[in-house]
């Protein structure tokens, strides 16, 4: 329906999309969803990534289940069109602060749609020795469709993950740090 790209190697933006088109919005289409909407339906279970590329590391660990925006956030019409299918919201989006605002804005979206939400939480992968990955496609390249599949696996209850992000920002040991994280 339209142009989407991604640099492999060098400067310049990560992705290069298409603008708006008469038949192609961004903020209602999703990468791969026609090769995921079954698995999603029969799953009842979606994961939602920020780039083609992290959708293909799923697609090709055997998480057939995963799409991504397309040079966009999160919409809800990307919810409202998943919903029906899917009673269960992975959100796999990157570790840097973007990525983090993104889940954030993507956890409040779901939940308002009624889905269970849990993150995928590469960020938090004990990485060893070897370099931390930054988004589901490094893991498939450096660790090995298990290793994704593991961290898929053990994703995090939503309200989990928004405590640990509390509990960076405040220091909940103390009274002050609770009343202002509770705020």
């Amino acid at each position: 329906v339209a142009f989407g790209g991604r640099i492999l190697d060098g400067d310049g933006p990560k992705y290069l999309n298409s603008g708006d088109l008469p038949q192609y919005k961004k903020t209602d289409t999703l990468y791969a969803f026609h090769l995921a909407k079954n698995q999603i339906n029969k799953r009842k279970t979606v994961i939602l990534c920020e780039g083609y590329m992290d959708a293909i590391a799923y697609h090709q660990a055997g998480l057939n289940y995963a799409v991504a925006t397309c040079g966009t956030s999160l919409t809800e019409e990307h919810v409202h069109m998943l919903k029906p299918l899917a009673d269960t919201f992975l959100l796999s989006f990157d570790g840097d602060e973007a990525g983090q605002k993104a889940t954030f804005r993507a956890v409040l979206m779901c939940r308002k749609a009624g889905a269970i939400v849990k993150i995928v939480n590469i960020a938090g992968f004990n990485s060893g020795d070897k370099p931390k990955p930054k988004d589901p496609a490094d893991v498939l390249l450096n660790f090995g469709a298990e290793t994704l599949t593991s961290i898929v696996d053990n994703s995090i209850i939503d309200s989990d993950y928004l405590l640990s992000r509390l509990a960076k920002k405040y220091p909940i040991d103390t009274p002050d740090g609770k009343t202002k994280a509770s705020l």
